[in-house]
Protein backbone atom coordinates (compact mmCIF):
# COMPACT_ATOMS: atom_id res chain seq x y z
CA UNK A 1 0.00 0.00 0.00
CA UNK A 2 1.17 3.42 -0.49
CA UNK A 3 -0.05 6.38 1.04
CA UNK A 4 -0.87 9.23 -1.61
CA UNK A 5 -2.58 12.41 -0.23
CA UNK A 6 -4.43 13.59 2.45
CA UNK A 7 -7.77 14.74 2.41
CA UNK A 8 -8.78 18.01 4.56
CA UNK A 9 -12.25 20.08 3.99
CA UNK A 10 -11.37 23.59 4.83
CA UNK A 11 -14.00 26.54 5.84
CA UNK A 12 -11.99 29.48 4.08
CA UNK A 13 -9.49 28.44 1.04
CA UNK A 14 -7.68 31.62 1.30
CA UNK A 15 -6.41 31.19 4.68
CA UNK A 16 -5.87 27.16 4.86
CA UNK A 17 -3.57 28.28 1.58
CA UNK A 18 -1.69 30.94 2.91
CA UNK A 19 -1.15 28.60 5.77
CA UNK A 20 0.19 25.43 3.75
CA UNK A 21 1.98 27.59 0.89
CA UNK A 22 3.72 30.41 2.95
CA UNK A 23 4.43 28.43 6.83
CA UNK A 24 4.57 25.31 5.11
CA UNK A 25 6.00 25.93 1.88
CA UNK A 26 3.80 23.66 -0.17
CA UNK A 27 3.31 24.84 -3.59
CA UNK A 28 -0.28 24.40 -5.54
CA UNK A 29 -0.01 21.48 -7.54
CA UNK A 30 -3.31 21.61 -9.23
CA UNK A 31 -6.17 23.78 -8.99
CA UNK A 32 -9.77 22.43 -9.52
CA UNK A 33 -13.29 23.74 -9.75
CA UNK A 34 -16.22 21.14 -9.99
CA UNK A 35 -19.05 22.86 -9.57
CA UNK A 36 -19.69 26.53 -8.71
CA UNK A 37 -19.81 25.29 -5.07
CA UNK A 38 -16.68 23.80 -4.78
CA UNK A 39 -12.96 24.44 -5.13
CA UNK A 40 -10.39 21.33 -4.85
CA UNK A 41 -6.24 22.54 -4.42
CA UNK A 42 -3.62 19.59 -4.33
CA UNK A 43 -0.76 20.92 -2.88
CA UNK A 44 2.61 19.49 -2.97
CA UNK A 45 5.26 17.39 -5.21
CA UNK A 46 5.97 13.75 -5.66
CA UNK A 47 4.19 11.13 -4.05
CA UNK A 48 2.54 12.84 -1.46
CA UNK A 49 0.26 15.62 -1.42
CA UNK A 50 -2.58 17.35 0.56
CA UNK A 51 -6.33 17.52 -1.21
CA UNK A 52 -7.88 20.67 0.14
CA UNK A 53 -11.47 20.79 -0.23
CA UNK A 54 -13.45 24.04 0.09
CA UNK A 55 -17.31 23.76 -0.58
CA UNK A 56 -19.41 26.75 0.08
CA UNK A 57 -22.46 24.15 1.16
CA UNK A 58 -20.93 22.83 4.45
CA UNK A 59 -21.27 24.92 7.58
CA UNK A 60 -19.76 22.92 10.12
CA UNK A 61 -16.30 21.17 9.77
CA UNK A 62 -15.41 18.29 12.10
CA UNK A 63 -11.54 17.26 12.84
CA UNK A 64 -11.38 13.41 12.22
CA UNK A 65 -14.25 13.04 10.24
CA UNK A 66 -13.68 15.52 7.71
CA UNK A 67 -9.86 14.20 6.95
CA UNK A 68 -9.37 11.37 4.89
CA UNK A 69 -6.09 9.44 3.75
CA UNK A 70 -5.87 8.19 0.38
CA UNK A 71 -3.72 5.49 -0.83
CA UNK A 72 -2.62 3.29 -3.62
CA UNK A 73 -4.63 0.30 -4.09
CA UNK A 74 -7.13 1.29 -1.71
CA UNK A 75 -10.00 3.43 -2.44
CA UNK A 76 -10.76 5.48 0.58
CA UNK A 77 -9.63 5.27 4.46
CA UNK A 78 -11.21 7.53 6.71
CA UNK A 79 -10.30 8.95 10.05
Amino acid sequence: MEFCWVTINVKNMEKSLNFYQEIIGLNINRRMKPNSDMEIIFLGSGETQIELIYNTKVDDITIGKDISLNVKGTVLLTI
